[in-house]
């Protein structure tokens, strides 16, 4: 049930960043997806999500649902870049910081 309302949360949070105006070039829209996935993944460290790489996958399933292209950056940030963006979070880093570092903003 936490889970649920976690990606709920996740899902709406996603949605409020994700303004269609910023999807006008691919550097916004990597931009905008990586701030959507990196927030998530902050919600998740902030209520304390067992599983974080279960709910990375889960907003990979969410946030690409539109744009089926992202897919695979997604899947390449879990694989590749998931510890180091929990550390990153851990040390207080904001999203858009994350993204920066990452090279996808």
């Amino acid at each position: 049930m936490r889970t649920l309302l976690l990606l709920l949360a996740i899902v709406v949070f996603a949605s409020a960043r994700v303004p269609s105006k910023m999807f006008r070039s691919k550097g916004a829209k990597l931009c905008t997806f990586c701030n959507s996935f990196v927030g998530g993944i902050e919600l998740g460290i902030a209520s304390e999500e067992k599983d974080l790489e279960a709910l990375a996958n889960t907003l990979c399933d969410t946030l690409c649902k539109k744009e089926p292209a992202l897919d695979t950056i997604c899947r390449g940030l879990i694989d590749n870049e998931l510890e180091s963006i929990v550390n990153w979070l851990l040390k207080n880093e904001d999203a858009q910081t994350v993204c920066k570092q990452l090279h996808l903003c």
